[in-house]
């Protein structure tokens, strides 16, 4: 069958580069020609682009900070070339056999981070079956989506990744949508994929920026175990190390961490994965807590009576967590499957 998938696939982002190389994976392991529609116009970005880009992480960090990014975009496209992406742009008349739409925020409106191709609603595309797989919507309410008019009758079956975008699809269509788990979690192992490093003792962050009282919990963790603080595919000027890091070197880091602090989604979904011990500053991320929740891992979340120091001592009862993954993922291939099989409609 041939299949093309509409993702954030170009995002410089960890859990976005490897949501959809583990759906590429998997869907290939079954026998699929799996590619990546490339939307909009593509090519290189002008030298304004690039300077306003260049401004923008100095402004923000720096030097330190400008050159993490700068480094961190040769790394992106260095491994560019493991995403099997479509030569030319995305033509609305190609026939395929399937679309697989997300998954990630592709249905976040609301995002400045991306441009809203009318593809993530499977409209202007000539495929006999159009699946949304663990489709995200961020914080997008019903209303946001009849504003711009926004519909899901061009799917022909549908699933999401969080409640909170099951209850914008309800809304919406007056279905009950499936929610399946993150590709990274639906792949059988990420394990065959990572580069190993040579480096030990220390303990994994991965965030976007923790406040001050966060970080000071965070440090008194490494002096009180002696690990060192190694801020991996994220610039963290409090740690003792940052290290730029594609997303097969970030899985060899992940693996050897003696701990993992995250913030962020796919920070804690590969944890579990790759079965770490870790912590959460979960903020306000409403799929964050979903996954979490979902797990049966809501103790990991950093409190005033779970502080980084105690979870770090705390183990984690992966029986009863690989168990529920399991479910998870048999519930989501079976959808997957089906869907491409066209008896989901």
């Amino acid at each position: 069958m041939k299949i093309k998938i509409f993702t954030l696939d170009q995002a410089q982002n960890i859990g976005a580069f490897l949501q959809a190389f583990s759906m590429q994976e998997l869907l290939s392991a079954e026998g699929h020609t799996v590619s990546f529609a490339r939307l909009g116009k593509g090519g290189r970005a002008s030298k304004t682009e690039k300077l306003k880009k260049v401004c923008r992480c100095f402004f923000a960090g720096g030097i330190p900070y400008t050159l993490f990014k700068y480094r961190s975009a040769q790394k992106y496209a260095a491994v560019a070339g493991r995403l099997n992406r479509d030569p030319a742009s995305f033509d609305e008349a190609e026939h395929f056999d399937a679309a697989i739409i997300g998954s990630d925020e592709v249905w976040n409106i609301k995002s400045n981070r991306f441009r809203h191709h009318l593809q993530y609603f499977a409209h202007h595309m000539n495929a006999e079956k159009r699946i949304a797989y663990a489709a995200c919507a961020g914080n997008v309410t019903a209303e946001d989506a009849k504003d711009v008019g926004i519909v899901f009758s061009d799917f022909t079956a549908v699933s999401v990744r969080d409640d909170r975008t099951a209850s914008l699809v309800r809304a919406l269509t007056g279905k009950e949508p499936l929610k399946v788990c993150d590709p990274t979690l639906l792949i059988s192992s990420l394990t065959p994929y990572l580069k190993p490093v040579t480096e030990t003792g220390y303990i994994l962050v991965y965030s976007y920026g923790l406040d001050k009282k966060e970080i000071a919990s965070v440090r008194r963790l490494a002096k009180v175990t002696g690990k060192k603080l190694i801020s991996v595919a994220t610039y963290n000027a409090w740690c003792d190390k940052n290290i730029v890091a594609d997303p097969f070197e970030y899985l060899g880091w992940l693996s050897g961490a003696d701990f993992v602090v995250t913030s962020t989604f796919h920070g804690a979904a590969l944890s579990l994965k790759l079965g770490k011990r870790f912590a959460v500053f979960p903020k306000t991320s409403q799929k964050l807590w979903g996954l979490l929740k979902d797990f049966a891992l809501l103790s990991r979340v950093v409190s005033d009576v779970n502080t980084p120091e105690r979870l770090y001592y705390s183990p984690i009862d992966y029986d009863t967590v690989n168990g529920l993954l399991e479910r998870s993922r048999n519930l989501s291939l079976t959808y997957l499957r089906n869907s491409l099989r066209g008896e989901n409609r």
